[in-house]
């Protein structure tokens, strides 16, 4: 067996272990003797796939970073090589490197002790891959056992925590010790052809349905879901490649440029391709995950100051008014200074006071306190500003069209702090001022969300390792 720059012979006993990288123990020294046809082979393809990913480490260099994630682990990250001559083909396995530690090429022929049967790909790579990978002659006869790894999937509830068992998954991946007799070998340069190649990383595809609420509906008009996700394998290893014996002349390094070339393009094409079947299926997504964000940021806001939230909500205008064509920002009336104002349809204009999320709205005794009357004074000194100068609000602030009695907003306070007694007074100041609306910030929340559900389909069904996609 020859290690990294210094070759030298060793023989000894591979013990693979699960989860970790691939040891040899009992390792003897050999100082002098002949490399053997296989292990001369096996050290060709080695050297072959290591300049392989040093050819890509440069191309990687030169990408764009998001480029570079578009690559398999054990060509994007750096890995070890362990290269191994099978009876029937050639054994690679990727594994990972401690911090600290460089990358090293281990290559060699197996012996099997003397045991023919454990120098095959059949015994070889099902000990050396977790149990993962199989090479058989007849793959249909092949039968899960508990040897075989599993992965569970269940259910959990983000309400009240309960957890629920699901399916069991095994991931194996079968593949033949050859080719299919109709198969034409392409010559080199062309990048070798394996058997087999296994990632670590690994896509998990689930459809479901939505459960409907306890009115019978459902969130959105989304009921079908596709939920996808990509995670690691707990493994010790990042890939393995497995191939037939081929001649000398397909391993040379100096081909390694072209397929590092190749590798790139190929890998970017697959994942754009899968990105966009993906996105055929839900174009939405990608904003579902925008505004859930965005929820979830303006909701962090609510408990400080009004300047915040203010400055926030000039730069999403749409959560308080996802119809307007256009809004202004601390707009002049007289002495009085607007925090919005917005142009719906038709010119229609409202006007828009909003006071700290931290205000409250009623005292003890029911009565309105003193932020909520000036909010509403504030608005109404607005409308009196421009009933009375209505042709230098439409020439000078460019409010074309504006009514002399515009609709008006307030924003104040949350939903927290206000009794049923509150809601019903809100109610009656209402009714006393019909183009005006008060709300609190849960509420803008609220209805921003139901809004936003209807366009883009449910927010709150996210998940930290699967995306959701809802059939259109």
């Amino acid at each position: 067996m020859t290690s990294d720059e210094r070759p030298h012979f060793r023989s000894g006993r591979i013990v693979p272990t699960n989860g970790q990288p691939l040891e040899v123990t009992g390792s003897n020294e050999i100082t002098s003797r002949a490399r053997s046809a296989k292990e001369d082979l096996a050290r060709k393809v080695g050297l072959a796939l290591r300049a392989h990913k040093r050819a890509l480490r440069g191309i990687l260099q030169n990408a764009e970073a998001e480029h570079a994630d578009y690559l398999p682990a054990h060509l994007r990250e750096d890995c070890s090589l362990f290269v191994l001559h099978c009876e029937d083909g050639i054994f690679v396995r990727y594994d990972p490197i401690k911090p600290g530690d460089k990358p090293s090429l281990q290559t060699g022929e197996v012996t099997g002790d003397g045991d023919p049967a454990k120098c095959t790909l059949e015994w070889v790579v099902p000990k050396c891959s977790e149990n993962i990978v199989h090479v058989l002659p007849d793959p249909s006869k092949f039968r899960i056992d508990s040897s075989i790894p599993s992965i569970s999937v269940g259910t959990f509830d983000t309400i009240t925590g309960e957890k629920k068992p699901g399916v069991k998954l095994h991931p194996v991946v079968l593949a033949k010790p050859q080719f299919a007799e109709h198969y034409v070998l392409p010559k080199p340069p062309s990048r070798p052809p394996y058997l087999a190649s296994v990632g670590c990383e690994t896509e998990l595809g689930i459809e479901g349905i939505l459960a409907p609420k306890e009115d019978g509906s459902y969130p959105g008009d989304a009921k079908r879901f596709l939920a996808h996700g990509e995670f690691r394998l707990p493994v010790g290893w990042l890939a393995i490649e497995i191939y037939p014996i081929l001649p000398a002349d397909y391993w040379k390094e100096e081909y390694a440029e072209i397929w590092a070339q190749l590798d790139f393009h190929a890998a970017i094409a697959r994942k754009n391709l899968n990105q966009n079947k993906l996105r055929a299926l839900d174009s939405r997504a990608e904003l579902r995950k925008k505004y859930k964000t965005l929820l979830e940021e303006f909701e962090a806001l609510l408990g400080g100051k009004e300047e915040p939230v203010h400055q926030f909500l000039k730069q999403h205008p749409e959560l308080l008014f996802p119809t307007s064509d256009k809004y202004w920002s601390k707009l002049k009336f007289g002495e009085r200074v607007s925090d919005f104002v917005f142009r719906e349809q038709h010119n229609e204009y409202v006007l828009v006071e909003i006071e700290a999320p931290i205000r409250e709205l009623f005292r003890q005794d029911g009565q309105q306190r003193e932020e909520l009357t000036h909010a509403i004074n504030q608005i109404a000194d607005w409308t009196e500003y421009i009933g009375n100068n209505k042709r230098i609000v439409e020439e000078t602030l460019g409010l074309t069209g504006i009514s002399v009695t515009p609709r008006s907003l307030v924003v104040i306070g949350r939903s927290s702090i206000l009794t049923d007694a509150n809601r019903a007074k809100l109610t009656t100041i209402q009714n006393n001022h019909p183009k005006l609306r008060i709300l609190t910030y849960d509420d803008v929340l609220a209805n921003a969300r139901t809004c936003l559900e209807h366009i883009v389909g449910p927010l709150d069904y996210q998940s930290s390792n699967f995306d959701l996609y809802f059939f259109q």
